[in-house]
């Protein structure tokens, strides 16, 4: 790799870490609310992990990831009344606006891949779209760092809790899949990324010790979106 190119990925990291502007993501949710309502209202995600969350009752969560779209505010009272509730997200001008959204949510800026808990500490841990931000110019490297993410999603887990992980099923080849990237890119600053194919994922999960395994795919009117989950 040329200088020249290492220079460009760590200006496009830099970017992704450190920009946030709170201005760009109000004009991204406006076309995101008109995109669903005129073109396509399939979504899938939310109403997933509200079922899934409301199924198994756990005490203590910790969302990885949750950008600047946690998902807090859409679970029901009588949920966020029983829980401890936990997010750590790597950009620090996002965890500011989540803070001063939520001022009563444990909210850090930490590394996924060296998260900031004990050992044995959550009932339930999740992310949603953050496994394909997990990227490398080296192929092994970044599969050893997207195997990091799991085992520290896996460490902070209590004996018997649950891992969910969703992410974007990206097809180039769908309308639906390029307008978001592009819109992502133009409007948050977002960076380039590094897609997985659900049964790798699924194997990854394995690899780190997660036990009775599962997943699926459904359509959103982002694209197609995939599940795993697995218990420690």
């Amino acid at each position: 790799m040329s200088k020249k190119t290492s220079k460009f990925n760590d200006k496009i990291e830099n970017i992704y870490l450190t920009k946030f502007s709170s201005y760009r993501y109000k004009i991204f949710q406006f076309l995101e609310k008109l995109y669903k309502n005129l073109i396509d209202s399939r979504n899938g995600r939310i109403e997933f992990i509200i079922e899934y969350i409301s199924k198994i009752k756990p005490k203590s969560i910790l969302e990885v990831g949750s950008g600047v779209f946690p998902m807090y505010p859409y679970l029901p009272a009588t949920l966020q009344n029983k829980l401890k509730y936990y997010i750590c997200e790597v950009n620090f001008e996002k965890v500011r606006y989540l803070q001063k959204l939520y001022p009563n949510l444990k909210i850090v800026c930490n590394d996924a891949l060296s998260l900031p808990y004990k050992d044995n500490h959550f009932d339930f841990v999740f992310s949603k779209g953050v496994f394909h931000h997990i990227d490398d110019n080296n192929p092994e490297k970044r599969k050893q760092k997207k195997l990091d993410f799991l085992k520290e999603s896996r460490r902070v887990l209590k004996e018997g809790g649950t891992n969910l992980l969703m992410d974007f099923y990206y097809s180039p080849g769908q309308f639906k899949d390029i307008l978001w990237h592009k819109l992502y890119r133009i409007i948050l600053w977002e960076s380039d990324y590094n897609y997985s194919h659900r049964t790798e994922v699924e194997e990854f999960f394995r690899h780190v010790g997660f036990k009775n395994t599962r997943s699926s795919e459904f359509d959103t009117f982002k694209g197609l979106y995939y599940y795993i989950i697995g218990k420690k």
